[in-house]
């Protein structure tokens, strides 16, 4: 359907100057990309490490209970992409304007306004229901309770740390947005075994919290 729908965005046929002009372009685009890189590996990482730590320390129950808790704010986590898709190119506008930075750092500090502070103030809401939304899956994953409200209090502040690594993409400096995910990927590891082997799916859920608000402060003062 997408492919259908997009026929008049298309062009089946490319001219040959534009295909040499697109192979002149293809370097620039792979060496941005490679900046881009360590970014996503750290914060693929940083995502999976917890599950990777409980299934190595606590028991086969415990992790199942995480992995349903982690898998509901994945899903809620969908809907940064999702948010960087709208605000990216209004970044991409402000970024040449030269004033200072003041009229990009307005167009920042707007987007963190409209888009974490009340996604931040839903979620910390929905940590308050944790207990209720896991009951729907059954008691058996009711001792992941703990480990949820956590994590959807860090996927709220993740939305920050979304918007932050966009502004800095926008500015040509996405090497800084993967040194802070790789910062938040380091702010996670440091803690999670042995919080984890104290607390279980809680201190790992922990661990990743202080991952995140490490990664979101990095970005913030870059």
């Amino acid at each position: 359907f997408r492919l259908w729908a997009v026929r008049p965005f298309l062009r089946w046929r490319v001219r040959r100057e534009a295909y040499l002009g697109g192979l002149r372009e293809l370097p620039a685009m792979v060496r941005f990309g490679l900046r881009v890189l360590p970014g996503s590996l750290s914060q693929g990482f940083t995502i999976q490490s917890a599950m990777w730590v409980l299934g190595a320390t606590v028991p086969l129950a415990a992790v199942g209970a995480f992995s349903r808790a982690q898998s509901i704010t994945v899903k809620i986590g969908d809907l940064n992409y999702r948010l960087a898709a709208v605000i990216y190119p209004s970044l991409v506008r402000r970024a040449p304007m030269n004033d200072g930075g003041g009229f990009f750092v307005v167009g920042v500090m707007a987007s963190l306004r409209r888009t974490f502070a009340p996604l931040l103030l839903v979620l910390c809401g929905a940590a308050g229901a944790s207990h209720t939304i896991l009951s729907l899956f059954g008691p058996d994953f009711l001792s992941a309770t703990d480990s949820l409200a956590i994590l959807l209090i860090a996927t709220g502040i993740s939305t920050a740390t979304m918007i932050l690594g966009e502004a800095l993409t926008a500015l040509n400096r996405p090497m800084l947005t993967s040194v802070g995910l790789a910062v938040g990927l380091a702010a996670t590891l440091a803690p999670i075994i042995p919080l984890s082997r104290a607390y279980g799916a809680t201190g790992a859920s922990i661990a990743f919290l202080s991952g995140t608000a490490a990664s979101t402060a990095f970005l913030f003062a870059a």
